[in-house]
């Protein structure tokens, strides 16, 4: 019920000259300007349109419960003076949203002192049960570090990341990984951090957090400088998922026999799509089958960095085009061997492009008065 209330303010906020963002029961203004004056105006301005929304819905929002925070690296700044239903908003040094402590100049350093303290915190309990002589093994010790504290410390690492080199930072990562080091390599106090890392076979929070930054980033389309001239499978943004009404999860059919395939009640025309590698090859292959013979086949050669997964769902793209571009085949079959990829168009919520291309053209196909039925 409150989304619903809320898209109303949401869309009207698109025609605002401030970035409006919504989290649960909380909403977010970032408004941005060269001087204080600018952001003032910008953000009452806003706070106000807000302000009278919810009174003409009968809905007030607190005041003293609402936090502004000014990020700025000048050394000398005027301070803006926010207001929200005629009450001053205090300005703070951290503001928290969603776990993640931004701080005014951006260096995340409150951030890790917080995610820091909870680290050590763990590093207490599992030492109850961990000694050099006794208790759980290196492995067990090497499990909790790598599925609790390293997710616990590395927390929104996409925003920090480019810190983590900082001496600041650095050295409470370091404060975390020595301690706990130590414990799994059962190593004296006095051992270096570098020869701990070595033993305990872990890698430095600083270069997690890094490669937690680069994986964001290449995932957002950044280019990989190590792969030059290849296209990476970005996930496509939610914003181009059709409205939840309208998605419809794909279902398909279990074929484990031939005499399987025979029971397919249908005559429509067959359509067989395989996707492999082999000897670090990849390749894809469709066979279009009407009246009991071979009608049409395709061999495609892909990059042989591609995955068998992503193999499959080119094969069955490549089906679809072969059903909206022949007479004969607006009402096919196609038959796949890759439960993976059938599970996958199963979910109308997918972010892989290719289930999402697969998904529109299946679509496309329906509108044009055909059909596709997968097994």
């Amino acid at each position: 019920m409150w989304n619903i209330l809320l898209d109303s303010l949401l869309q009207e906020a698109e025609t605002w000259n401030v970035h409006v963002q919504a989290y649960a029961d909380d909403i977010i203004l970032i408004g941005t300007g060269k001087t204080a004056s600018i952001i003032e105006n910008k953000i009452n301005t806003a706070l106000n349109k807000i302000s009278n929304w919810g009174f003409s819905r009968k809905m007030s929002f607190a005041a003293h419960k609402t936090q502004a925070i000014l990020i700025t690296k000048k050394y000398k700044y005027e301070m803006p003076n926010l207001k929200l239903s005629d009450t001053n908003i205090v300005l703070i040094e951290n503001l928290k949203i969603l776990g993640l402590n931004i701080d005014r100049n951006l260096n995340f350093v409150k951030h890790v002192q917080d995610t820091t303290e909870k680290a050590i915190a763990l590093y207490k309990k599992v030492s109850k049960t961990a000694r050099a002589q006794w208790g759980l093994n290196s492995e067990i010790l090497r499990t909790i570090y790598i599925t609790v504290v390293e997710p616990t410390m590395l927390y929104a690492a996409a925003c920090w990341g480019n810190k983590a080199s900082r001496i600041q930072i650095r050295k409470r990562l370091d404060t975390i990984t020595r301690v706990f080091y130590i414990m799994i390599c059962k190593a004296h106090r006095t051992s270096s951090l570098t020869s701990c890392a070595a033993l305990a076979r872990i890698i430095p929070l600083d270069l997690r957090a890094q490669e937690q930054l680069d994986i964001y980033e290449i995932k957002r389309g950044k280019s990989i400088e190590q792969l030059p001239g290849r296209k990476l499978a970005i996930p496509i943004s939610p914003i181009n998922l059709p409205h939840p009404e309208f998605r419809v999860p794909e279902t398909y059919n279990d074929i484990c026999t031939e005499k399987d395939v025979e029971m397919i009640e249908n005559n429509w025309p067959a359509i067989y799509t395989d996707g492999s590698k082999i000897a670090g090859k990849v390749g894809v292959a469709v066979s279009c089958w009407e009246n009991g013979r071979e009608t049409h086949k395709v061999k495609i050669k892909l990059g042989n960095h591609c995955s068998v997964f992503q193999a499959e769902l080119v094969a069955i793209l490549k089906a679809l085009s072969i059903i909206k571009s022949k007479r004969g085949f607006s009402k096919s079959n196609i038959l796949s061997d890759s439960r993976a990829a059938l599970e996958s168009l199963s979910n109308p919520s997918t972010l892989n492009p290719l289930v999402a291309e697969i998904l529109e053209d299946i679509e496309e196909i329906r509108n044009n008065q055909g059909e596709v039925l997968l097994d």
